[in-house]
Parts: structure tokens; sequence; C-alpha cells
């Protein structure tokens, strides 16, 4: 299924079904990864974020280097712990 530019869940119109497991699950789980990754601090793009599912779905190649995308994570991580409280 491809959505067009701007599709989001508001467009149920265009929404993929829910009505196998496997899509539930995906579904689900999809839910829980964006929420962590849309109430953190780290810059985010849903669109590049699905491009690399995508890409991971059909065994692409990545479009970035791997050191490149270690350190991106690494830097991304290492900025929310300095934003964290710690915890006692």
């Amino acid at each position: 299924l491809t959505l067009p530019a701007g599709a989001w869940a508001t467009d149920v119109s265009v929404a993929a079904p829910l009505d196998t497991e496997a899509a539930r699950f995906s579904y689900a789980y999809g839910r829980e990864v964006a929420v962590g990754l849309v109430t953190g601090n780290a810059p985010f793009d849903p669109e590049a974020f699905i491009r690399a599912v995508r890409e991971v779905a059909a065994r692409q190649r990545t479009a970035l280097p791997q050191d490149q995308m270690r350190r991106l994570i690494r830097q991304a991580k290492d900025d929310a712990a300095l934003v964290r409280p710690r915890m006692a």
C-alpha cells in the first residue's frame, strides 16, 4: 500500500485495513514506537522513518552509512540522557 504524500491516520479512507493478526500487531507496535519517538527530544521525520522501515522490509541497501546512523542514534541517546532527570 502506497499512501499519498501527507496522508496520515486522520485520513482513514487511505488507511490499510487491520484485518489480520499481523496487521494489528504491526499497527500496535508501530504506535508504541512512534509515541516514543514523537514525545522524545530528538528530531523526528515520519517520512524518513517510514522510508527506513520500507527499505528494511524490502531488504534494500541502507541510504546512509552504518557508522553515520550509529553516530546519530548515539548522539540522540546522549542528548536524551542530559534532559531526563536522574532516578535516585
